[in-house]
């Protein structure tokens, strides 16, 4: 790998690279190697940071399998650098017979592409990691450093540490002439490879851009704090080893991909709550071929638990997941999921940290209908079918992270890769609300060349009128599918509520003050006033006795009748219903022309008209004769204005 020192090189990235981490969601054997497999035909650096020999990642690569136990999945890759960082325990012997069985198969160059931390573990006596973490915890352990350093000191402590394991194992029976003879041969076999691994992820990090891959071994459920304890594994396997396996800051992890089956699989004893001791369970070994990479034991079998998948992501904050081997649910008549756990019928909302009460749970299923199709030809979405399609939506969707692959065979062209736009929601799986939601089918592309072709919409209100209210909605992958399609539609539906109230609220903020200001119902109302209400249903703006007053709220109202409004508690309310006229107009009522002042007249009348294109003035004199004392105040204030007798009769005021 280039360290791009020279010349040539470019601006370094001071922000840093970040690092896309894939991890297993439940017991291990996930399928991991095989996603790490996808990502690192892109990746300029994959890298192992925790385990040993004791993981085991299957890749398969033009009908050749390939099986990796240290080396990470990512060797097959020519293009990109492989590294195995300082949280990994290196049993060299393993290790060169790991890459003299791959070369038999066809891997090539792995020398000019590998790189080994010079602060990696070396386990020097069995396969088992557990002894080398123990070391390396009581601070007797043996480094790569060590072996490139002086060999004669070298040799002396192990030796000592020979010594110190014979003490306690009295039976263990170690050739250490023959070990320390094979370990000298290993130094040099390595030395080229053997780097500062610090300063090479620092330097990959804010080096040139680069796309850095992390392959996590073993599984959340099998992490030495947060697994299933004791029966678990030695290393930290859940997103935090990658920071102490790697030497990088927390600020530099980016994707966190978490790997999971379609099912449900464990090695060995320990608590297995959807484990199946049925026909159902011995399918599932049948069909998926379970038997471990590293043990060659028979995996135990079960339901998918989403109880532990959510579990791990709390853990792991998992941005996307990984489902495989759904083909092998092909065939069945029905499919279980477990979705929670229950102590004396009750749900826990937890996940138990003691096995004797995780042993003593009883889990909740939900059954769906299996597709009775094969599955294994699919290359895309739209080809599997509807009710694999169900299934797949209810897992995203209950532990609340998208499902960015589905894997339906061995090989890297058997993962389907799901993107934003090109699936269907599973309606079935939709509260009835969101069915009645117009669904997003189109492409971004096309949804833009529609929206070019669309007329602008002129501007309704007048230039009084409050300026617009702006909200952004979406997001950049919004779609009508993935696990948020839910979240996305609540955001839309909140964000227009709150739009369409904020724009409402503009236009009768005045009418909820005027309504503020009504004096109680129970009180009783003048002789004018009772008369001017009596037109309440015209829109009327009515004077009082010193007067015309005009009322703003009932103006405004005339713009409202007939439809449905938002109050100022948030609900929303219909308004009495009213000739199309009364909307094109404001009506002033003139309850005693003796006493029209023109100035109030004026004043009232050019109110109303910022809104309306026209007012009427209704007259409520004692006599018809009155007219004539307004004409004149009213001419001045509106040539529209036309006046209307109490009995119905209109008269041109011009």
């Amino acid at each position: 790998m280039s360290s791009g020192r020279g010349s040539g090189k470019r601006a370094r990235n001071d922000a840093g690279n970040r690092v896309t981490v894939v991890l297993g969601a439940q017991w291990g054997d996930e399928g991991k190697g095989k996603v790490v497999d996808l990502l690192a035909t892109e990746s300029d650096v994959v890298c192992r940071c925790q385990g040993g020999n004791n993981a085991g990642h299957t890749v398969v690569v033009d009908e050749k399998e390939y099986d990796f136990h240290l080396l990470p999945s990512g060797i097959i890759n020519t293009r990109c650098t492989s590294f195995i960082g300082n949280g990994v325990v290196i049993h060299l012997p393993g290790l060169f017979e790991e890459i003299d069985k791959n070369e038999k198969k066809g891997l090539k160059g792995w020398e000019k592409r590998l790189v080994i931390s010079d602060r990696a573990h070396i386990g020097t006596t069995k396969k088992g990691i557990g002894p080398t973490y123990a070391s390396k915890a009581s601070r007797t352990g043996l480094r790569i450093c060590d072996l490139m350093a002086d060999f004669q000191e070298f040799a002396m402590r192990v030796k000592n540490l020979v010594q110190q394991y014979q003490s306690m194992y009295p039976g263990l029976k170690v050739d250490v002439d023959g070990e320390l003879k094979k370990l000298k041969d290993y130094a040099e076999r390595i030395r080229p490879l053997v780097r500062d691994g610090v300063y090479f992820m620092y330097d990959a990090i804010h080096g040139p851009p680069k796309k850095i891959l992390v392959e996590g071994a073993n599984a959340a459920l099998l992490d030495i704090d947060f697994g299933t304890y004791p029966f678990v594994t030695s290393s930290n396997c859940t997103v935090g080893g990658v920071c102490t396996g790697l030497g990088i800051p927390p600020a530099n992890i980016g994707e966190v991909y978490g790997v999971s089956k379609a099912y449900t699989t464990r090695v060995g004893i320990g608590a297995f709550p959807t484990e199946q001791l049925n026909p159902v369970g011995e399918l599932l070994q049948t069909r998926g071929h379970e038997v471990g990479v590293t043990t060659g034991r028979k995996r135990r079998c079960g339901w998918l638990d989403l109880v532990i998948l959510k579990y791990a992501h709390m853990i792991n904050g998992f941005t996307a997941i990984a489902l495989t081997k759904l083909d092998i649910l092909d065939i069945l008549d029905e499919i279980k999921v477990g979705v929670a756990y229950k102590i004396n019928g009750k749900r826990i909302p937890y996940f138990p940290a003691n096995m004797e009460v995780l042993h003593k749970v009883d889990v909740e299923y939900e059954t769906f209908p299996g597709w009775k199709s094969d599955t294994s030809g699919a290359r895309r979405w739209n080809d599997l079918p509807p009710k694999a399609q169900n299934y797949i939506r209810f897992v995203e969707n209950h532990i609340g992270v998208p499902i960015k692959w589905v894997g339906v065979g061995k090989s890297r062209e058997c993962m389907i890769q799901i993107s934003s736009f090109n699936r269907q929601v599973a309606v079935e799986q939709l509260p009835a609300w969101e069915q009645q939601l117009p669904l997003l089918k189109t492409s971004k592309k096309n949804r833009n060349a529609k929206t070019a072709n669309m007329p602008k919409r002129s501007y309704p209100f007048s230039e009084s009128f409050s300026s617009q209210y702006k909200v952004h909605v979406g997001q950049k992958e919004i779609s009508d599918c993935g696990v948020f399609g839910l979240k996305y539609r609540q955001e839309i539906y909140e964000k227009t509520k709150a739009l369409l109230f904020s724009g409402t609220k503009a236009v009768m903020g005045r009418i909820w003050k005027a309504e503020g200001d009504e004096k109680p119902s129970g009180e009783r109302l003048s002789p004018q006033t009772s008369a001017c209400s009596a037109l309440g249903d015209q829109a009327t703006v009515c004077s009082g006795a010193s007067g015309v007053q005009t009322s703003e709220r009932s103006a405004t109202k005339a713009l409202l009748r007939g439809q449905t409004t938002i109050g100022p508690d948030g609900r929303l309310h219909r308004a009495h219903a009213a000739p199309v006229a009364c909307l094109l107009h404001a009506v002033v009522c003139v309850c005693d022309p003796r006493l029209l002042d023109a100035r109030a007249l004026n004043a009232s009348v050019r109110c109303v008209s910022r809104v309306f294109s026209s007012v009427t003035v209704v007259l409520r004199p004692a006599a018809p004769s009155a007219v004539s004392q307004i004409t004149a105040s009213a001419t001045t204030v509106c040539s529209a204005a036309t006046a209307r007798l109490d009995h119905g009769t209109p008269g041109n005021l011009k």
